[in-house]
């Protein structure tokens, strides 16, 4: 299952680059929703390898989440791979420059079931898939927003 969009920030590509890949943000993000977020390995390097353990409740369900880091070409192609509850995801986000002041982000998921309660969970979103892909639109518009500010 794949969603996808594309977004125009209002700021450069290096600093909407180095917002993307400042992981303490979004440690700090999701700790403050109450997940617990392990880096690996310490937090001095950000790149290919840099991987997080994730745990955290979900629909009163503790669940682990595994991310890393697998493609980083500065500044203008960051790829993660995450495993949760034998889903896999494969996350994308491509910039594009748009003269000296605006960035196109690229943002795509693409997700692929590891074992049956992944391929029940998949078919259970595919069920919702048009309002589901109208919700990560709507996310991925304010994360863009929100990109182009820091």
């Amino acid at each position: 299952m794949k969603f996808s969009t594309r977004d125009e920030i209002e700021a450069p590509a290096d600093r909407v680059w180095a917002a993307l890949t400042n992981a303490e943000m979004f440690e700090q993000a999701a700790r403050s929703r109450g997940a617990e977020v392990i880096r690996h390995p310490e937090p001095q390097n950000f790149g290919v390898g840099t991987s997080w353990t994730t745990h955290f409740e979900f629909r009163g369900v503790r669940r682990k989440l595994f991310t890393e880091v697998v493609s980083c070409d500065a500044p203008g192609l960051l790829v993660f791979e995450s495993n949760v509850g034998g889903v896999d995801v494969l996350a994308r986000f491509e910039l594009e420059p748009l003269g000296n002041a605006r960035t196109r982000m690229g943002t795509s998921l693409d997700m692929t079931a590891r074992s049956i309660p992944g391929r029940i969970l998949i078919q259970t979103l595919k069920l919702g898939k048009t309002t589901l892909n109208q919700k990560f639109r709507r996310r991925m518009r304010r994360f863009a927003r929100y990109l182009g500010r820091t």
